[in-house]
Parts: structure tokens; C-alpha cells; sequence
């Protein structure tokens, strides 16, 4: 399990049965910055990851045993079709790889992992 993990926000749904782990990115990235960008929203997405199948995640916060969990990423004013399209075949790749797909599936500290994606422009942003 990776030594630090930043999770931004952990909160439950208006259902009351699901519960989000919250990934925040904010501001501006230069074209020239968008790979690297991605490459640590990445290593933030897998970290999260594993707090969750590591069964972390259900040790600090005991009302998200055995419930469904989404890991959300929300991004403000951040360039959307590449995060969006990164953020997609992430999601699609943790769901069909052979490691992660069994291990999420026989998670036993939740009862399922989703994923999803949120955009939006910082108000003020040009």
C-alpha cells in the first residue's frame, strides 16, 4: 500500500448505501504539461484504489464497510477531453485487468467499486 494517499473528500449519497471517495483536481495545465498531469492523476487514482481494497479505507471510516464505493474524480478548470478520455480507459482497464478486476470483485471490505467522472470551470477561469 502506498505510504500516503491524498483523498480529498469521503462522503455518502443521497441513497444513503453509497459512498464516494472524492479525488479533487484543480487549476490550469499547459499542453505541454497534460502527460505528466496525467501521470500523477494516475498514481492518485491507484493509490485510492488500494485504499479501498486494502480495506483502509473501511478501517478509518467504518460506515463505508461493505457498501457500494465510487471513486470519483472531479476536475475544475482542468483540460476535460484528455482527462475525461484518460479517465475512461483507466476506469475500463482496473475493471477488465487480471489483477484488479478479481481483486475488486472478491473486495470483501466493500460491496462494489464504481467509477466517475466530473468536470467543471473554475468560475472567473478566461
Amino acid at each position: 500500500m502506498p505510504n500516503q494517499v491524498t483523498v480529498d473528500i469521503v462522503s455518502r449519497a443521497a441513497d444513503g448505501a453509497t459512498y464516494s471517495v472524492c479525488l479533487v483536481e484543480q487549476g490550469h495545465w499547459a499542453d505541454a504539461d497534460v502527460p505528466q498531469e496525467l501521470r500523477r492523476v494516475q498514481d492518485r487514482l491507484y493509490s485510492a484504489l488500494e485504499v479501498i481494497l486494502d480495506g483502509k479505507l473501511a478501517e478509518l471510516y467504518p460506515e463505508t464497510a461493505k457498501q457500494a464505493v465510487v471513486v470519483r474524480l472531479e476536475c475544475w478548470g482542468t483540460p476535460d477531453a484528455p482527462v475525461r478520455d484518460f479517465f475512461e480507459r483507466w476506469a475500463k482497464h482496473v475493471q477488465s485487468d487480471n489483477e484488479f478486476a478479481p481483486s475488486i470483485a472478491r473486495c470483501p471490505h466493500v460491496s462494489s467499486i464504481g467509477f466517475v467522472y466530473k468536470h467543471g470551470e473554475l468560475e472567473g477561469a478566461e
